[in-house]
């Protein structure tokens, strides 16, 4: 089983606003079909899907409680010639929120963006009742997937 992060566009009048769902599941497919079902009487669309396998040097793993916590911290930035704050999700691994806010602080200041800045940080300890760990082992990167891949999975997927 793995660990995935959906973001979902919900539009508006003018402004899309999101929502972000952790998962657990085998497969992309999957955990997108299950959300489909779960929201089914919303009105969203997928923006992005983040299988997430590592976090600051560390494995990220389903079913495994760690002294180390898996923290996913929402950071704001501002990029030249727009008036809007990008936003960013970082994952790092950490005893506490306090030590959390550290890292990403550090990891944000090598950013080339203008007042990089932590806009919130949730631990991310157990989903869908099952424990989520990080370790000491190698790991893959995690997998994006985009607007347009996510389309694609869900058309192959019928």
């Amino acid at each position: 089983m793995k660990l995935y992060l959906v973001s979902l566009g919900i539009d508006g009048e003018f402004e899309e606003t999101h929502r972000f769902l952790f998962r657990i599941g085998e497969t992309p497919l999957e955990v997108l079909s299950k959300i489909q079902e779960e929201l089914r009487d919303l009105n969203f669309h997928f923006d992005t899907l983040v299988e997430v396998n590592y976090a600051d040097g560390r494995r990220v793993v389903v079913g495994e409680e760690s002294e180390e916590k898996l923290f996913a911290v929402f950071s704001g930035f501002y990029t030249k010639g727009s008036p809007l704050e990008n936003h960013g999700i970082i994952f790092v691994a950490a005893k506490d929120q306090a030590e959390a806010r550290t890292k990403a602080r550090a990891l944000l200041k090598t950013m080339d963006a203008i007042t990089p800045h932590v806009d919130g940080i949730k631990e991310i300890s157990r989903v869908e009742g099952r424990a989520i760990g990080v370790r000491s082992a190698e790991a893959s990167p995690n997998l994006f997937f985009y607007h347009d891949d996510i389309k694609s999975l869900l058309e192959e997927g019928r």
